[in-house]
């Protein structure tokens, strides 16, 4: 059973790192398209923007495919598991 709640802690972290991943980037790309002042300073911008957009994006394809039943048959062979991710919808 040990195993059974170190793999749900495992996928706890592993959630809140991608939703961490998310969060951040999106302040990021928000703050530098609502805040352009200093666009002299900072050449990169735009693409600095666009690659906070893109690891958001990332990261939300990464939760999206947890939720999945592709990924959770990977792990289904434990109850603990089972409620883990029928708690996480």
């Amino acid at each position: 059973m040990s195993s059974d709640r170190t793999t749900v802690l495992m996928l706890k972290a592993i959630k809140a790192k991608f939703e961490s991943i998310r969060e951040e980037n999106l302040a990021i790309a928000s703050h530098y398209i609502s805040k352009g002042a200093g666009v002299g300073d900072h050449p990169t911008l735009v693409d600095d923007a666009v690659e906070a957009i893109r690891k958001a994006c990332e990261a939300e394809e990464c939760l999206a495919f947890m939720s999945t039943r592709k990924f959770e048959s990977i792990l289904e062979h434990t109850t603990e598991v089972g409620k883990f991710f029928s708690k996480s919808k």
